[in-house]
């Protein structure tokens, strides 16, 4: 009877180890499925996915940005309509956006030729900045490339100012009638200094043959002095000498 007691107790502490040991075996791997992943490890593999390719801005990057000109040359208007072709000031470049030209105050208006380096590129010229004023004035040039990219070049002119003119006749004339001398006062010009001339060497002339004359006298008269003072002095001398 003990002995079939201890062989149940035995039997039965087995079956509830068996029990615990299975229970707890088969209750972790239920637990883990049932626990839900992160919503952060979803939202980062969401930012980590790779961006689809935008057809647009493929298409745009094809396309050209080349907004350089090619040539440039600027014709001035008259108001009868007729051209003056005008110099740029430097020559142009596809590098230089400024230049500078100078017209004559005839010149109203500009004529602007450009032609783009690219085909596909478009001119756009402000027809407001062609007219032009007395003094300074701008015109401007517009490059749009086929991307949109934008070029300007520039164009600085001076009008010059309306000059009045004088005759070509009434100048040339005045002077050609003052030119001309007559030979009347020529003439009486080189008789006057003739008798000048001649006048002056006379005068001196007759001014050292008085001199002369005057000194002539002087000397016969002291001459005559002294003879007679001679004469006066021996003849005193030998009435002096009878006496004694």
């Amino acid at each position: 009877m003990n002995k079939c007691m201890s062989v149940c107790r035995t039997v039965a502490l087995l079956l509830i180890l068996i029990l615990t040991f299975g229970f707890t075996v088969f209750a972790e791997p239920e637990e883990g499925g049932t626990e839900a992943p992160p919503t952060e490890t979803v939202t980062q593999q969401q930012e980590e996915q790779p961006e689809a390719p935008n057809p647009e801005a493929q298409q745009n990057n094809k396309k050209s940005s080349n907004s350089n000109l090619a040539s440039l040359s600027v014709v001035g208007k008259r108001q009868d309509g007729s051209s003056v072709e005008i110099q740029l000031s430097p020559e142009f470049k596809r590098s230089t956006r400024t230049y500078s030209i100078s017209v004559p105050y005839d010149v109203v208006s500009l004529e602007i030729n450009a032609v783009a380096a690219d085909g596909k590129a478009r001119i756009d010229i402000p027809q407001g900045y062609l007219t032009l004023d007395v003094g300074s004035n701008k015109s401007f040039v517009y490059v749009i490339a086929e991307n949109g990219a934008r070029r300007t070049y520039q164009i600085n002119s001076v009008r010059a100012s309306e000059e009045t003119t004088v005759p070509v006749e009434t100048v040339t004339a005045e002077p050609q009638t003052q030119a001309q001398p007559t030979t009347e006062p020529q003439t009486a010009d080189n008789v006057t200094q003739t008798e000048a001339a001649s006048t002056v060497p006379v005068e001196i002339e007759s001014t050292h043959s008085v001199y002369y004359k005057l000194v002539i006298a002087f000397g016969a008269i002291g001459l005559i002095l002294l003879v007679v003072a001679v004469v006066l002095f021996y003849r005193n001398k030998r009435l002096r000498e009878g006496r004694f």
